[in-house]
C-alpha cells in the first residue's frame, strides 16, 4: 500500500548523533541501553530493539533520540498510536534536523495506517523545517495521489450507491406500479363481477315477473274462460227453460160407451184394426166390452 515510502530514512543519522553528544556516559547508561537498541533494530529483532529503547527511555525520559528510535521499533510492530506518540515526545524546535525526521515519519506511520490526511499534513510540516528534503517530498506526493485515489474510489462507491438505491427504488416504483395496476384490475374485475351479478338478479327478477305475469294472464284468462263458459252454459239453461216443452204422450183412456161407439160406425176390417189399435193404447186387459 506504501511502496517507494522511505520509512526511517537515515536511522543511522539519528545513531551518530547520540554518539556524538553522549561522550561523557557510562556503558550501562541510556546510551549503552541505545546502542543495544540500534543494533537489534539492524538486525530486525524488533522485539529486543524495542526492550532496550524502553529501558533507555526510563533512564532518559527527556532523550529525544531515544524517544525518535523507540518510535522506529513500535512502528516496526504495528504499535501506530504509540509510535506517533514517542515521534511526537521527540520533536522539539530547537532542533529542526530531528523535528523534521519525527514528522516524516509521523507522515509514514499515518500513511501506513491508512490516515491519509494525517499523513499529508505530518509530511507538509516536515518539510516546514526541511522544505528541500526530497523523500519528504516524493512521499507527500504519494499520499496527495492516494488521497485522490481514494476520494476517487469513495466518489464511485458513492456513485454506485447511489446508482444501486435509485435502481432500487425503479423497481420498488415499478413494483409498487405493478401492485396498483393489479389492484386496480382486481379492483375492476371485483366491479365488473357485481355488475354481471347485479344484471344477473335484474335478469332472474324479471324473468320471475315475467313468469309470474305470465302465470297472472294464464290465470285470469283461465278464470276468464270459466266464466265465459258458465255464462255460456247459464245461457243455454236460459234457452232451453224458455223453449216450450213437448206434452208428454199418455195413453188413450177410452171408455166402453165411446169404444162401443166407435166400433158401431166401422165395418168390419176396421173394427178389427180397432181393436188392435185399442189394445196397443190401453191394454187388453182394460177393454171388458163385446166380443165382436
Amino acid at each position: 500500500m506504501v511502496e517507494g515510502v522511505c520509512a526511517m530514512k537515515r536511522f543511522g543519522f539519528i545513531i551518530i548523533i547520540l554518539l556524538l553528544f553522549s561522550s561523557g556516559l557510562s556503558a550501562d547508561d541510556a546510551k549503552s541501553l541505545n546502542d543495544r537498541g540500534v543494533q537489534a533494530y539492524h538486525r530486525q529483532n524488533y522485539d529486543s530493539s524495542l526492550h532496550y529503547f524502553r529501558e533507555a527511555q526510563d533512564l532518559e525520559p527527556e532523550n529525544r533520540i531515544v524517544d525518535f528510535n523507540l518510535g522506529n521499533a513500535l512502528h516496526q510492530q504495528g504499535q501506530y498510536e504509540d509510535a506517533v506518540r514517542n515521534y511526537e515526545r521527540a520533536i522539539s524546535p530547537e532542533d529542526s534536523a530531528l523535528a523534521a525526521e519525527s514528522y516524516y515519519n509521523i507522515g509514514n506511520t499515518h500513511f501506513r495506517a491508512g490516515q491519509l490526511d494525517k499523513a499529508i499534513q505530518a509530511y507538509k510540516k516536515s518539510l516546514d523545517y526541511n522544505p528541500d528534503d526530497k523523500d519528504t517530498k516524493y512521499n507527500l506526493e504519494l499520499a496527495l495521489k492516494a488521497k485522490q485515489e481514494q476520494q476517487q474510489q469513495q466518489q464511485q462507491q458513492d456513485q454506485e450507491k447511489d446508482q444501486q438505491k435509485q435502481d432500487e427504488e425503479q423497481k420498488q416504483d415499478q413494483k409498487d406500479k405493478q401492485d396498483q395496476e393489479q389492484q386496480e384490475q382486481e379492483e375492476k374485475e371485483d366491479q365488473q363481477q357485481n355488475q354481471d351479478e347485479q344484471k344477473q338478479d335484474q335478469q332472474e327478477q324479471q324473468e320471475d315477473q315475467e313468469q309470474k305475469e305470465q302465470q297472472n294472464q294464464e290465470q285470469e284468462q283461465e278464470n276468464k274462460d270459466q266464466s265465459q263458459q258458465q255464462e255460456d252454459q247459464q245461457g243455454q239453461q236460459n234457452e232451453q227453460d224458455q223453449q216450450p216443452q213437448p206434452s208428454e204422450e199418455r195413453p188413450m183412456q177410452l171408455d166402453e160407451e165411446r169404444a162401443q161407439a166407435l166400433l158401431e160406425g166401422l165395418n168390419q176390417d176396421e173394427k178389427e184394426v180397432l181393436k188392435q189399435l185399442i189394445k196397443q193404447k190401453v191394454g187388453v186387459s182394460s177393454y171388458r166390452g163385446k166380443d165382436w
